[in-house]
């Protein structure tokens, strides 16, 4: 359909283009991934999204320079390019550089605010589960506990009115609620984003941790299994299988 969608329309291209590297990247091909998006941005050199898409993807490898560069140009392209200020908040985080994080989540967060304010709220789910993920450190690192129900409540909620077929917004708060112990509704949440995508590896990953938490092992390493076979570099199902070993004493392997 991305490939259609390419040929078809060349405004679409650059997009499409997207679409196709994550399709690639859902299963774990990151040469192809990598490919997809090069190509696309000597067509289109200057588009704020290839670039944001690729320094995300740059950043996921550990390639945090290049990554970092690749984010400057798109937010300087597009002020309000959130994929890239989520990549930099990042960049900044892994690299100590805490008041920059901090104040690179502050600027997703009041952006998100002002739209609303002007009434002209994001509509967007993608952008909306950005807003959530950058929401979500604010309130971790400035002690904001309100904030993460608000974001589960109608940040998330918002996400999945706009597309309910949207399932990365059920996988987020699924790790959300996670994160808080609530392991029925986090599965609840998983199994929602599983109906809608089963082969979504986030989702069985969710699953995985759930069973960890309650020190079922074999359950944690079907579900862990089960997204390695789909993505099989995925690497949070790898670290649900070594805390597995760890847990188990089971240092050799």
């Amino acid at each position: 359909a991305y490939e259609a969608s390419a040929a078809k329309d060349e405004k679409l291209r650059p997009l499409a283009s997207i679409g196709i590297s994550r399709t690639y990247r859902q299963t774990g091909d990151q040469d192809k991934t990598l490919a997809t998006l090069k190509s696309a941005l000597e067509a289109a050199p200057d588009h704020p999204a290839l670039l944001a898409e690729l320094a995300e993807f740059l950043f996921s490898q550990g390639k945090w320079e290049e990554a970092d560069t690749l984010a400057d140009k798109a937010i300087a392209k597009q002020e309000d390019q959130l994929l890239a200020r989520w990549t930099k908040a990042r960049i900044f985080r892994d690299t100590g550089k805490l008041k920059e994080a901090d104040e690179a989540v502050r600027w997703i967060v009041r952006y998100y605010s002002a739209r609303s304010n002007m009434d002209n709220d994001i509509l967007d789910p993608e952008e909306l589960v950005i807003v959530s993920l950058a929401g979500a450190e604010n309130a971790r690192w400035n002690n904001l506990p309100k904030q993460f129900s608000f974001i589960l409540n109608t940040i998330i909620y918002d996400a999945l009115d706009s597309d309910p077929d949207y399932w990365p917004a059920e996988v987020l708060a699924g790790m959300m609620l996670l994160e808080k112990f609530n392991r029925p509704e986090a599965s609840r949440a998983f199994d929602k984003a599983l109906k809608i995508n089963p082969k979504a590896a986030d989702a069985l990953v969710g699953k995985g941790l759930g069973a960890l938490q309650r020190f079922e092992l074999k359950e944690a390493e079907n579900f862990a299994d089960q997204a390695i076979k789909i993505h099989p570099r995925h690497a949070a199902a790898l670290r649900v299988k070594a805390e597995i070993y760890l847990v188990a004493a089971e240092w050799p392997t």
